[in-house]
């Protein structure tokens, strides 16, 4: 699922960018802000969506290019309620633009016109980000140590994939590998000799969907004889983890089946490969 990761990039994207918006104003506001002393008229307490919690205000009368401004000003950030300081009639200073006095504001505060914003922003993306991740590291199909066959082990790997995994009842796939040995070509299934084809219901090796263990027909002489037979092993739990749907399972079985039985022939992986196997 690829939606995560989109949305923690959206969002730790829209922080970084208010992040240097918020840097880029605040420079030309200290550059071009002018000092006066300003006088409060009048105090109030609202939410504000940039600061958590409750964001005390005040009504500020100050002279600006010989007439008098009136503005509102952030003076503080309060918990559940305001206790902050401040009176009516308490003269401050502010800083204001000159060519629009009636934005104005106090240096002590003026970080909190949009860094808390971003600050919520990157973590609300780091989220949807951590579970992106989590999701691609631990997303069945991905081959993990001890995946590596053995000398006289032939595997079919299990290819990587983030599909929800489908149940199949064990007498079930049992059932569809019976279907798929029965399948073969009649001359085919003659000439097998000394072979046992098992379904292991355990989750197997890891990475594994099927694997052949024993002597290929290519590779036994007259002085073949006395050996134990030949092991073919499906792993059910393994193709149910790759597979959505029960014609997914049947197919998939029939593939490991068909692979594993052509180890069983003395054809190596890469010819399987080109085989189309």
């Amino acid at each position: 699922m690829l939606w995560p990761l989109a949305v923690g990039l959206v969002l730790c994207g829209l922080g970084l960018w208010l992040v240097l918006k918020t840097a880029h104003d605040e420079a030309v506001f200290q550059a071009r802000s002018v000092p006066a002393k300003a006088v409060i008229d009048q105090l109030y307490a609202s939410d504000n969506t940039a600061v958590p919690g409750l964001a005390q205000y005040g009504i500020v009368a100050f002279e600006a290019g010989g007439r008098t401004v009136h503005a509102r000003v952030l003076l503080a950030v309060c918990g559940g309620t305001c206790v902050s300081g401040f009176r009516a009639g308490q003269v401050l200073t502010v800083y204001y633009n000159p060519e629009n006095p009636s934005y104005a504001q106090l240096r002590s505060v003026s970080w909190l016109t949009g860094y808390p914003m971003a600050a919520f922003l990157g973590f609300m993306g780091a989220i949807p980000l951590a579970a992106a991740v989590i999701n691609l590291v631990t997303r069945p199909g991905s081959a993990g140590p001890g995946s590596r066959s053995q000398p006289g082990e032939r595997p079919e790997r299990k290819r990587p994939g983030s599909r929800q995994p489908i149940s199949i009842e064990p007498g079930r796939f049992e059932d569809m590998v019976s279907t798929a040995l029965d399948g073969l070509p009649e001359d085919l299934g003659r000439l097998m000799c000394n072979v046992a084809v098992t379904v292991e219901h355990g989750p197997g090796p890891p990475g594994l969907l099927g694997l052949y263990r024993g002597v290929p027909l290519t590779s036994r002489t007259v002085d073949y004889a006395g050996v134990m037979p030949d092991r073919i092993t499906i792993y059910r739990q393994a193709i149910c983890a790759v597979c959505r749907s029960e014609q997914e399972v049947t197919e998939r079985v029939r593939r490991t089946v068909i692979h594993e039985v052509g180890h069983h022939f003395g054809i190596d992986d890469d010819r399987l490969r080109e085989l189309g196997w």
